[in-house]
């Protein structure tokens, strides 16, 4: 207690530093400055607090008191605040991880462990894009060496969850994870994978490996079954009650995954009653056969309205329909700074006013949980109203932009019944990265399917449960396996439309100055 009131002001490194003296019942800390003098220090914080500051040491050991003379207890360890390791797992940069030390990596761990189970997402992410790139190839296995040989951090979930996913990953790479993803057969994989868990049962045996082991098999089960994957998603949902499935984010799609049988019972009157809520705010008669529509809350509106705004004028030969999602009056109060955004800029650019936009209201229903994942899902909720309107609509993400003329594009579209773009490779594998939301195209001829009926009924259930990110996605990779005959894929076209890294600073810009103009 005396050593942790004395560091209250001590840097982590120096609470790290002095909890492995402690620890090892060391009588001191030798540091070994960069000129070759030494400096020693009390086992506690402050003490090394301040030969950190004043001296600048590149290496210490720890000693014990014997027979009237200092020994070593421990061999050198670099004076290191894990900033390198931290950086080298953010980038998923293997071939710096493989140069470093288990215990350079848990001292990493150690000195701040909230930053170091932040930098373990790089190295999921790097494995993610890496199989992506080659299904076949030696990243996995790496990686894999790697983390076997952090036994200092087994036992911590997010260590043991990234080594069991690891793990599972190398098997399905040497057994033939490249033919899945070209269509394959997926049994040899599973019976591979079932016999490596049975084998490696120390490796499976943490609530964090089991989580990985349901994931993964989840995924495999979901290219041919969808009641089987459904099974292993549940039992991540159960398992998983510390949100390490949204930490490692890539994954967070499996806990809105639902079985036919889940969305079938569910109750069928919340998609009717969304549906029934929207309402009109500036509606005109249609110019075009054609809208574009995108919904948003009124932040995300101010953000890209005057991108938005400006394409709606450029093609006036193309509707823009927006369905503010939220109360009554901010979304009047948005409407109005709009529209006078859209008079500005007609004086401005003397380019005619943007006469093609229309907008709805749609409120947020009681019993959502998530409401960012409600303004991702509101848009596939208005087409039966829209295509009574327009003979196509056309479902688009709002931080979409464009570089050239989309209208060729949208001609090309407007006549498929339901349409999006498919992924390939091993982000196929993800049901919930299997198809893009931010480009759906519809025509009349869907409201004679049950396409819209299957995706509403899976939003609208899975609206009404936590952890409900990705939901969107899931939702259409539900449509399409139930509605194959009426679906096209868009992953050939050329489509005009892609997300701007700038948008990221839009986004910023918009939450600091509205927090200012709060505060």
């Amino acid at each position: 207690m005396d050593a942790e009131l004395k560091g209250a002001g001590a840097s982590r490194l120096a609470r790290q530093i002095a909890k492995e003296a402690l620890a090892a019942g060391a009588g001191r800390i030798a540091f070994q400055q960069r000129d070759g003098a030494f400096a020693f220090a009390a086992p506690d914080p402050a003490s090394v607090e301040q030969i950190l500051q004043a001296n600048r040491p590149k290496k210490y050991k720890l000693q014990n008191r014997t027979d009237a003379a200092w020994t070593d207890a421990s061999p050198y360890a670099p004076v290191d605040d894990g900033s390198k390791v931290i950086s080298a797992l953010r980038r998923g940069d293997l071939e710096r991880l493989e140069s470093m030390s288990p215990r350079a990596v848990a001292r990493a761990a150690a000195v701040d462990p909230e930053v170091f189970s932040v930098a373990l997402r790089g190295l999921h992410r790097s494995l993610f894009d890496a199989l992506n790139r080659d299904p076949a190839g030696s990243h996995v296995a790496r990686a894999r060496a790697f983390l076997e040989k952090q036994a200092a951090l087994f036992g911590d979930p997010h260590v043991d969850f990234l080594r069991a996913t690891v793990s599972l990953y190398d098997v399905m790479v040497n057994r033939g994870l490249a033919s899945v993803l070209r269509g394959g057969p997926i049994g040899g994989v599973l019976t591979a994978l079932e016999e490596h868990v049975q084998a490696h049962r120390g490796v499976f045996a943490s609530t964090a490996a089991q989580i990985a082991v349901e994931t993964t098999f989840g995924k495999l089960h979901s290219v041919r079954d969808r009641r089987e994957a459904a099974v292993h998603f549940a039992r991540v949902r159960e398992l998983d009650v510390s949100g390490l499935i949204e930490h490692f984010y890539l994954e967070t799609g499996n806990k809105t995954y639902f079985s036919a049988e889940e969305i079938e019972s569910a109750d069928v009157d919340t998609a009717r009653a969304i549906r029934n809520s929207i309402v009109p705010l500036d509606v005109r008669e249609p110019s075009n056969g054609t809208s574009i529509v995108i919904a948003m809350d009124p932040g995300f509106y101010r953000t890209y309205a005057p991108m938005l705004l400006f394409y709606a004028q450029q093609m006036p030969d193309v509707d823009y329909t927006f369905l503010l999602c939220g109360d009554e009056e901010d979304a009047r109060s948005t409407l109005a700074d709009g529209e006078g955004f859209a008079r500005s800029l007609a004086r401005l650019n003397r380019s005619g006013s943007p006469i093609n936009v229309h907008y709805y209201r749609i409120p947020i229903p009681p019993a959502v949980i998530d409401q960012v994942t409600f303004y991702a899902s509101a848009r596939f909720f208005a087409p039966e109203m829209l295509l009574e309107r327009y003979s196509s609509v056309y479902l688009m993400d709002a931080d979409l932009a464009t570089d050239v003329d989309p209208r060729e594009y949208l001609r090309k579209v407007s006549p498929l019944t339901f349409a999006l773009p498919s992924m390939t490779g091993f982000a196929a594998l993800h049901p919930w990265r299997r198809y893009l939301a931010g480009n759906v195209a519809l025509q009349q001829r869907v409201l004679g399917t049950p396409v819209l009926n299957d995706l509403q009924n899976y939003l609208a259930h899975g609206l009404t449960q936590p952890h409900s990110w990705t939901l969107d996605q899931n939702a259409l990779a539900y449509t399409v396996e139930r509605n194959p005959e009426h679906f096209t894929d868009l992953r050939s076209q050329d489509r005009p439309f892609y997300q701007p890294k700038f948008r990221l600073v839009w986004e910023r810009r918009h939450r600091e100055q509205s927090d200012d103009d709060q505060g």
